[in-house]
């Protein structure tokens, strides 16, 4: 997984960003009228769409709406596509919103931890036995990829 970039709207969401920087080994990435992070932006589709399009993971504290907007119309394969987790600014949701299976519902999990919040994990497998089948535990690989579902 790529190091995070924690994408913020407002200078509201700046203390939780920090947070999640230092835990996480994330890159804060703000609009240019707020201060404070690592890497500014003037359209904030736009830089989500770049991100995803390098395959970095994305932690947006931001409606979740505007993360799949963004992004959305450049979706192809679950395969090949970075985490992406939507988290409420006072840290109380982290959903994985792409990626579950490239490790963005470990990272909503984790996340969840670090802000005393919750997971919506909705993986069938995952709710149903805990991992998913087609994310094997450290160590194991996946014999057959090309057996998995499409999305």
């Amino acid at each position: 997984m790529s190091k995070p970039a924690i994408f913020i709207l407002g200078i509201s969401a700046l203390p939780l960003a920090q947070k999640l920087k230092k835990t996480l080994d994330g890159e804060i990435h703000t609009p240019l009228h707020v201060t404070g992070g690592d890497v500014a932006y003037a359209k904030a589709t736009q830089h989500l769409f770049q991100l995803f399009r390098t395959g970095r993971t994305i932690i947006g504290l931001c409606a979740s709406g505007i993360l799949i907007r963004a992004i959305g119309p450049h979706l192809s394969s679950k395969r090949d596509e970075p985490p992406v987790i939507a988290l409420a600014e006072d840290g109380s949701i982290a959903v994985p919103l792409l990626g579950g299976h490239c490790g963005a519902n470990e990272l909503a999990r984790r996340i969840a931890g670090l802000c005393g919040g919750h997971a919506a994990i909705t993986t069938a497998s995952d709710i149903r036995f805990g991992s998913a089948f087609d994310e094997p535990a450290d160590g194991y690989i996946l014999g057959n990829p090309q057996d998995m579902k499409s999305a």
